[in-house]
């Protein structure tokens, strides 16, 4: 090949073009594996507290026209997150049913208030899924102790029983920090042998007890 005295005054160009272009790499792969490392702990131990609103979607013949249908309920749950599969966990609270007061009520026995409160505690296998970085739908089934409280005559009688169930809910979020969000979420409960819907609007936290 002929000496081109452009080819020569190009060398010097080209090696310094490799040196920055290698540099370059260099400076990628390292922000690459620091951005990996910064990322690999994305299994995540995460406990959520929810509370707000309960109401009973039940058919209104079924209960008095005076009856209560909502009140205060409440969710806890401990959920392992991975990365890329479903989240698994175990989900339990104090959910509102209903209460049915009476005063001046005759029987034989004579006069007398009544009061019944119907609640239900839920304990429940629970499989969610991220469907947005900020969204979150939560399926769940187990079984709901039924708790009825009744009172006449001053004295307060309680029973329990248990009930299968299922439940499903979407959950929106705000992260607050790495380690904690805060957000809302409507959750679905189905009490199948009781023929019972419970729905139930709350603010939600979140917040991660491990991460790995």
């Amino acid at each position: 090949m002929a000496y081109s005295p452009i080819s020569h005054l190009l060398l010097p160009m080209n090696i310094m073009l490799n040196k920055i272009v290698t540099l370059i790499i260099i400076v990628i792969i390292f922000t690459v594996g620091t951005l990996q490392a910064q990322e690999s702990k994305k299994n995540q131990l995460l406990l959520t507290a929810a509370a707000g609103i309960s109401f009973n979607s039940i058919d209104n013949l079924r209960l008095p026209d005076d009856a209560r249908l909502s009140g205060f309920g409440s969710s806890v749950s401990l959920i392992w997150q991975p990365e890329y599969l479903l989240s698994v966990g175990f989900e339990t609270g104090w959910l509102f049913m209903n209460k049915i007061e009476r005063t001046n009520i005759t029987t034989q026995f004579g006069s007398t208030s009544i009061s019944s409160l119907w609640q239900a505690v839920p304990l429940l296998c629970i499989f969610g899924m991220k469907i947005h970085d900020n969204v979150s739908l939560y399926g769940g089934f187990g079984y709901y102790d039924i708790i009825a409280v009744n009172e006449s005559f001053g004295t307060t009688v309680a029973t329990s029983q248990m009930n299968a169930g299922l439940s499903g809910a979407l959950d929106y979020h705000l992260n607050l920090n790495s380690q904690s969000a805060f957000g809302a979420r409507f959750t679905l409960h189905n009490i199948t042998e009781l023929q019972q819907r419970l729905i139930t609007l709350q603010f939600s936290y979140h917040y991660s007890l491990l991460a790995w």
